[in-house]
């Protein structure tokens, strides 16, 4: 199911409403902080990404060190192994959606360049394929490019049009996205990565103060409840 398709008929409970008003209020205040800390905001983001990349090496059960993450993420050092590798590749897709967010299109070419860097050292980054039975067989090979194709043309019109939400849409797109599972492998990591830059895209770059996978990782058995 396909919740980017049912946007228009989607009813929002009050206690939803609440919350996006809640959040709302906080993102009111981001000038502010913004105009606060503007002249540390360099310092602060290499911090946050040197966070980042700490929890993102527990998500994915690297096993790289904390000393080496540290040097990885502060220096320019060349890496060991295939897991240092996809953590170098990691720092070059954060430190692109802090700088270029703006700049994304809502494309399936888009994702699949940051999902083949991420992972073209550890993981098959080919779309995946899935069976589908027709009137003239008895099934055929469906790549799901096409179902990825499909969901980021309506995002892109939708974010076009500017009469969603969103930050609703921004999560229904994550939903879909993580549902389709169009690569062979690592799908769910990809999954986050793209909710972090949507969520910059939004408008919602307070993620630049404290880190995103800290808070991925430190509530992820609600995260998954709320996945399913």
């Amino acid at each position: 199911m396909s919740w980017i398709n049912k946007l228009e008929m989607l009813i929002l409970p009050n206690d939803i409403i609440i919350g996006l008003t809640e959040v709302y209020k906080h993102q009111g205040r981001q000038l502010y902080h913004d105009e606060v800390v503007k002249g540390d905001i360099k310092t602060i983001i290499d911090q946050t990404i040197e966070k980042d990349i700490f929890y993102f090496n527990q998500l994915l059960d690297l096993k790289v060190p904390d000393s080496r993450l540290r040097a990885l993420s502060r220096k320019d050092i060349n890496p060991r192994n295939n897991a240092e590798k996809t953590i170098l590749n990691f720092k070059d897709v954060v430190h692109n959606i802090f700088d270029n967010y703006k700049t994304f299109e809502y494309s399936t070419n888009e994702v699949q360049a940051i999902h083949s860097h991420l992972f073209k050292n550890i993981a098959n980054t080919r779309f995946a394929t899935t069976e589908t039975k027709t009137k003239f067989s008895s099934q055929r090979t469906k790549n799901k490019r096409l179902e990825l194709d499909d969901l980021f043309e309506k995002s892109y019109e939708m974010y076009k049009k500017n009469d969603y939400e969103k930050l609703l849409l921004t999560i229904l797109i994550f939903i879909d996205f993580y549902n389709i599972k169009g690569f062979k492998e690592n799908n769910e990591y990809t999954s986050l990565v793209l909710l972090h830059l949507l969520l910059f895209k939004s408008g919602f770059d307070n993620f630049k103060y404290v880190s995103f996978y800290e808070y991925i990782t430190e509530n992820f058995d609600e995260y998954r409840t709320a996945l399913i």
